[in-house]
């Protein structure tokens, strides 16, 4: 019993980590990619207008680029152990982003609630990318024999011997199962 509850102490830190590394590395890259399209969208800063249009301007620019940034950084940190979509995993940061600038014009910038404006991201796009991903690595199947992803595996999990109605034995075999 001690060996089960070690192996699922032992998944969970696997799983907090790899969550972990995915919210880091989106934080990162987002505040890299925000630094970025502000020095990109710079020269188009418009003239002559009054400084609070302009910091507007500026703001957005840096939100839109640390939106895209985040959703670079999870997209990164899970391709190396999971196969998903990079457009999913946008779709998500910029379905977080938007909650989170509801968060925040609902709470009018005041209290804790306003950390949705720098959390919406990152959790939007972890969930996109763990939401649509496949596993690099084929599980084992549920027949004899098992097409995966361009991987051919045999399993003894659809050999089965159960007893019918009249007590006879029966052979059970899921002979072949296809993933795609």
């Amino acid at each position: 019993m001690n060996t089960n509850s070690q192996k699922i102490e032992s998944n969970v830190k696997d799983k907090v980590f790899y969550y972990g590394k995915q919210f880091i590395r989106g934080e990162l890259c987002g505040v890299g990619c925000s630094f970025l399209s502000a020095v990109i969208a710079g020269p188009f800063y418009p003239k002559g207008k009054h400084g609070i249009v302009g910091a507007g301007y500026v703001a957005s620019v840096m939100y839109i680029g640390y939106t895209v940034g985040n959703s670079i950084g999870v997209y990164w940190s899970g391709k190396t152990k999971y196969k998903s979509s990079y457009l999913k995993t946008l779709v998500g940061s910029i379905i977080g982003a938007t909650v989170g600038l509801y968060i925040f014009d609902q709470c009018d910038a005041k209290g804790p609630l306003c950390s949705a404006l720098v959390l919406g991201p990152p959790i939007g796009s972890i969930l996109g990318f763990n939401l649509s991903r496949k596993s690099g690595e084929m599980t084992h199947g549920r027949a004899l024999i098992n097409y995966c992803q361009g991987k051919l595996r045999w399993s003894l999990r659809g050999v089965r011997i159960c007893c019918d109605c009249y007590h006879d034995l029966v052979l059970k075999v899921s002979l072949f199962q296809v993933d795609l």
